[in-house]
């Protein structure tokens, strides 16, 4: 506990001074803390703030998502990453709005029958909508609890005993944003242990345990995922949405065969990232007649 008290002591003096301004910590709106979960999978935190912004201002309230265009929808996300998230976001409001009247349920396990939200979305609902006193686990716990108090640099360590510890010295309320703005600042993936705060006392630090994480990721380059945004920032820049598929493709630039084209096309489709009309396609779920 002492190491505990210690932690709290030096990360509570750092938040004072590098406080990150995120709207939907402060709201206690179960909607900006919907949208904010899906913004935040994957995602560099000043992105995330970025585009919560832009949804917000656009849809103010979950039934707006819900009446949305998917196109619109594509359009306002723009080059976020992982489109997939805004449209799980969309089924998500549409079924909050039929199913529960339009309130966004407050217990766990309706929450995680959502399309697209998991544990961590799910408490970030709970924690800043609801104001539930639980931790909101991400990458940023694992990896700074990780470090400070077990000298691992992994994911996935056992933090039950550690998190059983924080909640008695302060709410998550403090300890979620906290360590997200922390991880988000310093105790990065490549961390900043010259200029850190807690690397004094900092177990990993100490030990000079390998910080830098290696990514796991797949090349980007030439990867369904490069193409697939490429297929997807043509439809969305276009004014007219609506294309044969054969002038798509040689439009493009540096793109695979043509049956993995067709096969970019079909997943994407499935993911109701476009619509496809005999040899016709465009941005969004459904093509209006």
């Amino acid at each position: 506990m002492k190491k505990t008290k210690k932690f709290h002591k030096l990360l509570n003096k750092w938040y004072e001074q590098n406080q990150i301004d995120f709207a939907w910590q402060n709201t206690q709106n179960p909607y900006h803390a919907l949208v904010a979960g899906f913004c935040a999978q994957q995602t560099q935190i000043t992105r995330v703030i970025q585009i919560w912004k832009k949804i917000i201002h656009k849809y103010p309230e979950l039934k707006d998502i819900a009446k949305a265009e998917t196109s619109d929808l594509l359009i306002i996300w723009s080059n976020t990453g992982y489109p997939k998230r805004i449209i799980n976001l969309k089924k998500t409001c549409e079924i909050i709005l039929n199913k529960y009247n339009g309130k966004i349920p407050l217990e766990k396990e309706h929450l995680l029958n959502l399309p697209g939200v998991g544990p961590y979305t799910a408490s970030i609902i709970e924690c800043y909508g609801y104001k539930k006193n639980i931790p909101a686990i991400d990458i940023n716990f694992e990896r700074i609890l990780g470090r400070f108090f077990l000298g691992k640099n992994k994911k996935n360590n056992n933090l039950d005993k550690i998190l059983d510890d924080l909640s008695k010295i302060n709410q998550f309320s403090f300890w979620n944003p906290a360590i997200m703005d922390f991880g988000a600042l310093i105790c990065k993936s490549k961390p900043k242990c010259e200029i850190c705060i807690l690397n004094k006392n900092c177990s990993a630090f100490i030990n000079n345990i390998e910080m830098k994480i290696k990514s796991e990721q797949i090349e980007f380059h030439g990867s369904n995922r490069y193409y697939r945004g490429k297929i997807l920032k043509n439809l969305r820049e276009r004014k007219n949405n609506n294309i044969q598929i054969d002038k798509l493709y040689l439009e493009l630039e540096q793109l695979p065969d043509k049956l993995r084209f067709q096969e970019l096309l079909i997943d994407l489709n499935k993911d109701d990232l476009i619509w496809i009309k005999g040899n016709k396609i465009g941005l969004g779920a459904n093509k209006k007649n």
